[in-house]
Formats: structure tokens, C-alpha cells, sequence
């Protein structure tokens, strides 16, 4: 294609991206990346086989069945190749919107073709069944009538696109990342008033995690608090409703967009302005007791404190940007750490090397809650071993401050007289040392 635009080399390119195997878009498109600047506008002709694709495939694998059949396949790639070749694909990227539009009329004839009266009605009947809140308590997807593996193989550049990203780039990158993800926000329902309750059916998807996981690099990558901003609050807005999705972004913003991010000044910015809008909504609010709350589970990815989260921002070039977010952690904290699932987490990120930071602080907030934890959470969430490990770590790294400030040292030993009085081995080895250098023993009952 470099070198000519016969028709036999143009139909190879196309065979590719057309492939039967998925494998086949990845490896096509991923060398027409590698070569775009020598194909110039070729390869946003390319872009748009792709995207084209994806709808009729959709149909092709609706009417066979859904299951691929390859002379099926053709007959559909055929109508598209003469629009690549006559270069009618030329120019604008064809919206995902317009591509699922087409998707949707092809599956909509095909199952007005080949699905009975009997058969329509039933499966009405079903869907109305199901989602009546008398019998389902669930919100439903309103997925694309696109086939979503093609648009996964057929972008897999984007993230060495978002990293690599040169001038001429720049428009193609942001015309790529809003089109997904509105694709992807499309397909996730907001609940409305009285449906504060109800939760999206149904997990995420590799397409869905591999749409946030480019948007959060993405984001990390702009370095701007108003691009920022445009993408990540839908998301939080969703909240507990949509949490495997949000949970997904939120670790990605960690794992992905940390390490994607060239300013850490910036990246600790725009998570501090993250953190402040999710805890102003209401979904995202704590209970009044400290039994459960439906925002446990995004409160803790939000915080950057699950495992895969925490092996990476727990690093130590990360302690700048655990600084500069150690009073959020601490508004954070002073709400959430009543409850033994996320305290648990917390105590995992503490001894971390840039966990460090927020030792005083959060031995602090730990010793005003743990005697309210319940048994159960103890048991659990293993948190006798959890806040022993983080006692030691403070002892270890801030043990002349223990020492010397009252306040630090009296919720030291708070947590210390706790754990020894629940006969936990390592706190009962911690206290004999302790006891050495402040001349008193936490008592055991």
C-alpha cells in the first residue's frame, strides 16, 4: 500500500482487517499503525474498514446464528471492500454512533426475517417480566449492535499511541479515546429517582475494562484538570450502581494512568479533584453505622488501596504524590476507616514505602476506631495481623516521634492494648518491645 494502490494489494490489506480471526485485526492494524505516516491518509481509511466492520459483522454473526460463518462473512465484507477501494472511506472518522446505527437496522431486518410472531412476543414478554422492579431489582445494558472484539483488535495501538503520541497524532488520539468511551457510557444506565438501590446487571466485559484502562491513560497522559474533568465524572457518577465499571476505571487510573503520567504534581491534582467529587455525592456517602455501605468497594479503589493499586502507588517515587494527597487521605478517613473491610485495606498500605507518609496520621484515625470494629470484622478481614503490621512499621520507621508526641504515642498504644487483649501473637511480641523503651505494658483481659 506503500507503493501501490492496485487493487489486488488493497484487498490484501483489507483481507486483513477483515479477517476471520480476530487475531488477524490485531496484526493488520497494528502494522498499518507502525506505518502510518507513510501511509498517510490510507491509514485513517483503514481506521473507518475497521469501524465499519465491526457493525456488519455484528450482522453477519446475528443472521448465521450467533456464530461466525465465514461464507457468510463474505457477503458482507464484499459491499464494504468496494466502498474502500472506490475510496468512499476517504476523509472524517466515521462516529461509532452512525457505525452502531447501521449495526442496529441490519440486526433489526435480519430479526424481523427470521424470528416468528410467536417467537417476538415471547421474548418480549420475558424482557418485561424481568425487568419489573416487582421481580428484578436491576438496571439493564443497552449494548451497541457492533461486535466489540473488532473494536478492541482493531485500536489495539492505542496505548502505545497515548504514550508515543507526536504532534500529528494528537487529533486522531482524542477523535479515538471520546468515540470509545462514549460507545462505552452508552451502554451503562443511570439510575433514576427511586432507583437508588438498583445495580447495573451483569459484570464488566473485556471490551468495558479495555476501554477505561485507555481513557484513565489517557486522561493521566493530558495533564488537564478540564479534560480530566469531561471523563471521569460520568464515571464517579455512576457509582455503587455501576461498580465493577467503576472499580475497573479506578484501578486503571492507579495502574495505568500512574505510570502513564509525565507530571506526578498534576496526576495528584486531578485524584485529589476525583476523591472531592466522589465523596460529595450522595451514592458515594457512608452509612451512619458501621455494619455496611454500599460504596465500600469503590470507596477502597478510589483510594488507590487494592492489592494491584497498592504494589504500584506503594512504591517509593511515589511518596510525592501520596504527600500531596495526605489531607485527602485524612478527610477520607476520618468518614470511612468504621468499617473493617476498608480499615483492612488501609492497614495493607500503610507500611508501604510511600505508605509511610501517612503512618501518624492514620495510626491516629485507626486508634478512634478500633474498638468499634465487630468481631466478625476481625475474623474476616484479618485485621488483628493488618494493624500489628502497621504498628511495627510506625514503631520501626517513626519511633522517636512516638516517643516524643503525646498524642501519637497515646493512640499507639491505644491499638496496641487492643490487639494484645485479643491475644494476637505479633502485637503480644510487639508490646515486650515496646514496653522497653516507654516503661509501661498495654494490659491483656
Amino acid at each position: 500500500m506503500q507503493e501501490s494502490s492496485e487493487e489486488w494489494v488493497l484487498r490484501l490489506a483489507f483481507d486483513g482487517v477483515t479477517g476471520f480471526y480476530y487475531g488477524s485485526v490485531l496484526q493488520a492494524m497494528w502494522n498499518a499503525y507502525l506505518l502510518r505516516n507513510r501511509l498517510g491518509y490510507r491509514f485513517d481509511e483503514l481506521v473507518n474498514v475497521v469501524i465499519l466492520w465491526s457493525a456488519l459483522r455484528r450482522a453477519a454473526t446475528r443472521e448465521s446464528g450467533y456464530q461466525a460463518n465465514r461464507s457468510l462473512l463474505e457477503k458482507y465484507k464484499l459491499t464494504l471492500f468496494r466502498r474502500f477501494v472506490t475510496g468512499r472511506l476517504c476523509g472524517r472518522l466515521i462516529p461509532l454512533g452512525e457505525a452502531d446505527r447501521l449495526g442496529r437496522s441490519l440486526v433489526t431486518r435480519i430479526a424481523r426475517r427470521t424470528m416468528s410472531e410467536g417467537e417476538r412476543l415471547a421474548r418480549q414478554e420475558r424482557r418485561e417480566y424481568l425487568r419489573s422492579e416487582r421481580h428484578d431489582r436491576r438496571l439493564y445494558r443497552d449494548f451497541p449492535d457492533l461486535d466489540l472484539e473488532v473494536l478492541r483488535k482493531g485500536f489495539a495501538f492505542l496505548p502505545v499511541m497515548i504514550m508515543d503520541a507526536s504532534h500529528d497524532d494528537g487529533q486522531r488520539l482524542q477523535e479515538y479515546i471520546r468515540e470509545l468511551y462514549a460507545v462505552e457510557m452508552r451502554t451503562l444506565p443511570r439510575p433514576e429517582a427511586g432507583q437508588e438501590t438498583l445495580e447495573i446487571e451483569g459484570t464488566a466485559y473485556d471490551f468495558d475494562s479495555w476501554v477505561l484502562a485507555r481513557v484513565a491513560e489517557f486522561v493521566s497522559r493530558q495533564n488537564s484538570v478540564e479534560v480530566a474533568r469531561t471523563f471521569y465524572r460520568p464515571i464517579i457518577e455512576l457509582g455503587p450502581a455501576a461498580r465493577y465499571w467503576v472499580d475497573d476505571f479506578l484501578q486503571a487510573w492507579i495502574t495505568r494512568g500512574l505510570e502513564t503520567s509525565t507530571d506526578l504534581v498534576m496526576f495528584s491534582r486531578i485524584w485529589t479533584e476525583m476523591v472531592e467529587y466522589a465523596m460529595s455525592l450522595p451514592a458515594w456517602q457512608p452509612n451512619e453505622g458501621n455494619y455496611w455501605a454500599r460504596a465500600e468497594s469503590v470507596i477502597v479503589d478510589l483510594m488507590g488501596l487494592r492489592d494491584m493499586q497498592t504494589n504500584l502507588l506503594g512504591q517509593e517515587k511515589y511518596r510525592t504524590v501520596v504527600s500531596v494527597m495526605t489531607p485527602t487521605f485524612e478527610r477520607w478517613g476520618s468518614q470511612w476507616l468504621k468499617y473493617g473491610y476498608v480499615a483492612a485495606w488501609f492497614c495493607r498500605f500503610l507500611p508501604t514505602d510511600s505508605g509511610q507518609v501517612l503512618l501518624s496520621s492514620g495510626i491516629t484515625l485507626l486508634a478512634g476506631r478500633v474498638s468499634s470494629f465487630r468481631d466478625s470484622d476481625w475474623h474476616d478481614y484479618q485485621l488483628g495481623p493488618l494493624l500489628t503490621e502497621a504498628l511495627a512499621t510506625c514503631w520501626t520507621v517513626l519511633r522517636s516521634e512516638v516517643e516524643m508526641q503525646p498524642s501519637l504515642q497515646q493512640a499507639f498504644l491505644r491499638i496496641l492494648t487492643e490487639l494484645c487483649a485479643r491475644h494476637i501473637a505479633e502485637a503480644l511480641q510487639l508490646r515486650d518491645r515496646v514496653s522497653q523503651t516507654l516503661g509501661s505494658q498495654p494490659q491483656t483481659s
